[in-house]
């Protein structure tokens, strides 16, 4: 799936090549087929981003450590679906669009539509674990979100193309997600050909 979401990391961290310096994100989980994608700034402050691009979807894995809160800027260049995680934080992540304010909260998941333009992802202070991926609307043929009430705004959302950032109710991540999560960035395999059999089994 063509990538969308762009996180503007390099405007705050340095990318880096040796992890030696790192003390805060190196036990995270890696994506066993992603290049971790290490990033540090003169304060201290540490990112790890790693991404994996399949068919049906895109996913992003994203550990921040920060000693104060940090906005980072975020490009969304197509509307579509995005699923986030908040599988660690200090307290909630902010997404602002123009007027707009939405807040993700620790240990909680939520659906979006977000069309394209330009958004903000504030970081509370200290480490934050941020798992999402985003997926065409057209997953869901005409009638058949029905049978997920709580994206049924979002979808109609999307077939309409509106300005305007829809949010669904926010649920938590119990062990299972957590355990769902963790199969995904351990087993994904770019020589799979039932990789996106299993993503897709995965997600739904």
């Amino acid at each position: 799936m063509q990538k969308s979401l762009f996180i503007a990391l390099e405007e705050h961290y340095t990318p880096i090549s040796s992890t030696v310096a790192l003390n805060h994100i190196l036990g995270d989980q890696l994506m066993k087929i992603a290049k971790p994608s290490y990033f540090q700034n003169e304060n201290g402050d540490e990112a790890l981003l790693q991404e994996f691009d399949g068919f049906l979807s895109y996913l992003t894995s994203l550990h921040l450590f920060g000693q104060k809160r940090s906005p980072i800027r975020l490009q969304i260049e197509r509307e579509d679906l995005h699923a986030f995680y908040v599988l660690e934080s200090a307290g909630p992540i902010l997404l602002v669009k123009d007027h707009q304010q939405f807040e993700l909260h620790p240990k909680r998941g939520c659906y979006c539509y977000l069309p394209p333009g330009e958004y903000i992802l504030e970081f509370p202070e200290g480490r934050t674990q941020l798992f999402s991926f985003n997926f065409r609307g057209k997953m869901f043929r005409k009638n058949h979100e029905r049978h997920f009430k709580f994206m049924q705004e979002l979808v109609e959302a999307f077939r309409n193309k509106t300005g305007l950032v829809v949010q669904s109710i926010d649920f938590r991540i119990g062990p299972r997600t957590r355990v769902l999560i963790a199969r995904l960035l351990a087993h994904l395999q770019f020589i799979d050909v039932d990789i996106e059999l299993f993503l897709h089994r995965q997600i739904l």
